[in-house]
């Protein structure tokens, strides 16, 4: 045991501040909950945290990814898809790609809604590099150089301020 002592003490060490950083960095366990501020789309920037933004999904293209279980999270499915802002339906440079656990509605191409969630940097972790290929074959898309991803933590009613009374 003695021998294996200097190899075991500091691979559990880093093994161990690893899986630490990863968990307080990567994973909703320890994750404050975010206090929402109104940001329009075209403002969205890394600056902003956690945003309530109005915008239009274009589901034309929808890319499905599906991560399985590990020690620190439950498997997840999660979509990805454009996200512009309200009554753009011709833009296919995107500069917002959301990404949401709930499954558009089938034949649906777009759809206008208010998005609470956080704002990210795009990462191969969370975007991988065919997604661009993808929702390129399918309808056109591009990415920007600047885009955002947009973690929807809620869906909410799109209001777009019109008086229906009278």
């Amino acid at each position: 045991m003695r021998r294996w002592l200097p190899f075991l003490v500091p691979f559990l060490v880093v093994f161990g501040a690893g899986s630490l950083y990863y968990t307080l960095t990567e994973t909703e366990l320890f994750q404050s909950d975010c206090t929402y501020e109104d940001v329009e789309l075209d403002e969205l920037g890394l600056h902003h945290r956690c945003v309530r933004v109005d915008g239009m999904a274009h589901y034309t293209a929808v890319v499905k990814q599906q991560a399985p279980a590990t020690l620190f999270r439950p498997a997840a499915t999660w979509y990805l898809f454009a996200f512009f802002p309200p009554y753009d339906t011709s833009s296919r440079a995107i500069r917002v790609l959301a990404r949401s656990t709930q499954e558009p509605e089938d034949l649906v191409s777009y759809e206008l809604m208010r998005v609470e969630g956080r704002v990210e940097r795009v990462t191969p972790e969370r975007v991988p590099y065919e997604t661009e290929v993808i929702l390129g074959e399918q309808s056109e898309y591009f990415f920007s150089d600047d885009m955002l991803l947009l973690v929807v933590d809620h869906v909410l009613p799109f209001d777009d301020g019109g008086d229906d009374a009278g």
